[in-house]
């Protein structure tokens, strides 16, 4: 169950597909006023349910906004707090997202804060970490 996620929240909850908690909020690096970040494998069935249920694309059509420039990540939409990745690979993604979470020093070597603020960390430094989780995450299946 999520809680206190409003409308758009309780739409993800109840829909067909999964949609994974990353961000601030997975790493219990959250503020007050976080919003909430979630990943899912992208379809054209997922495009159209978060356009149908009033997700907006971030950047332009087909650009990946720089914060989230990864190879993995092929487009990103928002609705409220929201913002939801849409992924090539949700297996890949999670996995490297576990090996995150296991192995913590990883992201203490990202000065400032890894997540927090649009003030984070240096971004290629970022997408280069996810990147290389990606790689090892692909070549171990």
């Amino acid at each position: 169950m999520i809680v206190n996620l409003g409308s758009a929240g309780l739409l993800l909850d109840r829909s067909e597909f999964n949609f994974y908690l990353t961000g601030s909020r997975f790493f219990k690096t959250e503020s007050p006023i976080s919003d909430f970040d979630y990943f899912v494998q992208d379809s054209q069935e997922v495009r159209n349910f978060l356009h149908d249920n009033s997700f907006h694309t971030v950047g332009a059509l087909g650009l990946v906004p720089p914060q989230y420039l990864d190879e993995q990540t092929v487009n990103v939409v928002y609705r409220d707090d929201i913002h939801i990745q849409l992924v090539k690979d949700v297996t890949v993604k999670h996995q490297a997202q576990e090996l995150l979470r296991f192995f913590p020093e990883l992201m203490k070597e990202l000065e400032p804060p890894f997540f927090g603020s649009d003030l984070e960390g240096p971004k290629d430094r970022r997408s280069l970490l996810w990147n290389r989780l990606y790689d090892y995450v692909s070549n171990n299946k």
